[in-house]
């Protein structure tokens, strides 16, 4: 119940389940279960603003994970104790940490979590204006996430390639992906992508000062966050 509260944001009701679930499970001694809710605590911390504390859950479950050779929930574990690090600017500790998580991801053939791992690498390498590296952290990842049907992460794989391919100059290539992130949207009928796949266009064409077409886009991208401002206040 608390995994479904922090799907729905209901950030309050999901701790609560949480931390009752993670009683139970440390009661019981199923280390598993207590590594699972400790990264979902995680989430739900990181959701409501608190960064250390999520920082602290995730470094829970790493060591709970390594002391109990658990490769798969460990991997699991760093690719979120590094996502912390790099969301409060840590960059040297969030390489040390999605490093060893993508290592342990692999010898445990844990491929979405190897998928995870490589999406976090590559937005690290895009603060750091790496966009060759970028590109190629994504390409696995990309290619597992379209044979799996995951659409909302082969979108992310691809906001990101949009984004690097601009950053190297390479604004064809950018134009041909903000094209595709336009139909991925539009597929998935889900309007905060088609807003971010707006906004993306938009900077792809004013990147190349077609700047009429570049503003329709940031238009129809502003009116679609609206919409949904309007929606989510109702």
């Amino acid at each position: 119940r608390g995994a479904l509260f922090n799907k729905i944001n209901k950030l309050a009701e999901a701790k609560t389940q949480l931390e009752q679930a993670l009683a139970l499970a440390k009661a019981n001694d199923n280390k598993s279960q207590i590594i699972k809710t400790l990264l979902q605590l995680c989430s739900v911390s990181f959701d409501a603003g608190e960064t250390e504390r999520s920082t602290g859950y995730a470094r829970e479950a790493v060591d709970l994970a390594q002391k109990n050779g658990m490769e798969n929930l460990s991997a699991l574990a760093l690719v979120n104790l590094g996502n912390s690090f790099l969301i409060r600017g840590q960059p040297s500790e969030a390489q040390n940490y999605l490093s060893q998580a993508l290592e342990s991801a692999q010898r445990a053939k844990a491929r979405r979590t190897e998928a995870t791992a490589r999406v976090s690498l590559a937005s690290l390498r895009q603060q750091q204006n790496k966009p060759d590296e970028v590109i190629q952290f994504l390409e696995p990842a990309m290619r597992f996430y379209q044979q799996g049907g995951y659409q909302s992460e082969t979108f992310r794989c691809l906001v990101l390639m949009v984004r690097a391919n601009r950053q190297k100059g390479d604004y064809a290539a950018a134009q041909t992906g903000s094209e595709q992130l336009m139909q991925l949207a539009q597929a998935a009928n889900d309007q905060s992508l088609l807003a971010l796949a707006h906004a993306e266009r938009g900077s792809s064409l004013a990147d190349q000062e077609k700047f009429t077409e570049a503003l329709d886009h940031f238009n129809q991208a502003g009116e679609l966050y609206s919409a949904q401002g309007v929606q989510r206040s109702i």
